[in-house]
């Protein structure tokens, strides 16, 4: 029966202890687990086997807890993103990736969204067709 009575009062002193020991730099540390940031990925210009190596790589970037598609047509494709990274991490990586998979990409960052707009470069892909042309 006392450990019944005092059984608030130990969880009270757990939440507190444990609240005292958590500092403001822990929640700009990548890998403070208590926190999920959202954010919303905006890719422009991507066709669908891109969007799928970016999806790819972002379940595998650290701090990573769920995303999901929210609108995604041929080209452009929206995601919710949940992560424990700050955004500055974020788009480090964002920025390794793309070069990881070759693409040239702007990345704009506003409030929780991270717009991603690929570049297209003069350079044709594939075979020329005679040497005339």
């Amino acid at each position: 029966m006392k450990v019944i009575k005092r059984l608030p009062i130990l969880l009270t002193v757990l939440m507190l202890s444990a609240c005292a020991s958590v500092s403001e730099d822990s929640f700009e540390r990548d890998d403070f687990k208590g926190f999920v940031k959202e954010y919303s990925l905006v890719l422009n210009d991507f066709d669908a086997g891109l969007q799928m190596d970016v999806e790819q790589y972002l379940a595998d970037f650290s701090g990573y807890r769920h995303h999901r598609p929210v609108d995604c047509s041929r080209r452009h494709c929206e995601y919710w993103y949940g992560s424990t990274l700050s955004s500055a991490r974020l788009q480090r990586n964002i920025h390794r990736m793309l070069d990881a998979l070759g693409v040239e990409a702007a990345v704009v960052f506003s409030g929780n969204t991270f717009e991603i707009t690929r570049i297209h470069s003069g350079e044709r892909r594939g075979p020329r067709f005679g040497s005339g042309w």
